[in-house]
């Protein structure tokens, strides 16, 4: 589940990513562009929080 959910999250930013390199975008759309931004900058914490959380359970059943 968690696995999955970080896979979704990695394709969404790789999404928004093609998006804002879109060559086609207009300059006139750089609210639109800026909201990109800041959504993959927010799937980026939260692939970045997930990971650490995942790596911190593997560490913790480790231990059990």
């Amino acid at each position: 589940m968690v696995e999955q959910g970080l896979a979704d999250l990695r394709q969404e930013a790789d999404d928004l990513r093609s998006q804002i390199g879109d060559p086609d975008t207009v300059p006139g759309e750089l609210e639109d562009r800026a909201n990109l931004l800041v959504s993959l900058e927010t799937h980026e914490h939260l692939i970045d929080r997930f990971e650490a959380r995942a790596e911190e359970l593997r560490h913790q059943l480790g231990r059990a």
